[in-house]
């Protein structure tokens, strides 16, 4: 149950991410780039500025395409409901199967939020290299200040957050206890007209 509900969260924060913050943030990074290259001599640093920012449009990218992939996995994907009670081997491969794409959902989801995070900061780091001008004034220093700070708290923030461990998947150990009720229960001949 615990699995379940740990992929039922990284769906739902998965959606959140790759269809709605992804694309905003990778369209914010596509238009300071394109203002970044078309008026150059507004910046001090307009090459570091438009690296950054297009190695962040990379990074959000990846993210999107890593929670598309994700997508194609589902924890249940594949188990068969119409297997006969005491089918050992059909549940065995039933439980690998699930074990297998549940570490594949788990890899694609760990990809898109580290390409997430990485782009992320590089579009705080491009909307910090834009505000230093050729010549700088004082407003100009406090806007780069707060970006600076903003950016500092996002990225200090998460290590100081409270941890809580969730157990990874064990399909097989519940799966088997499960299988052995079932098993017993119908051996027992209760339940019988219960559907499970």
């Amino acid at each position: 149950m615990l699995v379940a509900v740990e992929h039922t969260a990284s769906r739902r924060q998965l959606g959140g991410i790759s269809a709605i913050a992804t694309p905003i943030l990778a369209a914010a990074a596509v238009a300071l780039l394109g203002v970044v290259l078309q008026q150059p001599d507004s910046f001090a640093i307009a090459s570091v500025t438009s690296l950054v920012l297009a190695m962040s449009i990379m990074a959000l990218a990846v993210s999107v395409n890593a929670a598309i992939w994700a997508n194609y996995y589902d924890v249940g994907q594949g188990l068969s409901d119409s297997r006969p009670l005491g089918d050992e081997e059909a549940a065995e491969k039933d439980i690998s199967h699930a074990e297998a794409v549940y570490k594949a959902f788990s890899w694609w989801v760990q990809v898109s939020r580290v390409t997430f995070q990485l782009g992320l900061y590089g579009l705080w780091g491009g909307i910090a290299c834009a505000l230093v001008g050729p010549e700088m004034d004082l407003f100009r220093w406090a806007a780069m200040v707060i970006v600076t700070a903003g950016f500092a708290v996002d990225v200090v923030l998460p290590k100081c957050a409270p941890r809580v461990s969730v157990p990874g998947p064990n399909y097989r150990a519940a799966s088997e206890s499960a299988s052995s009720d079932i098993t017993s229960l119908a051996a027992s001949g209760e339940g019988s007209d219960k559907h499970v």
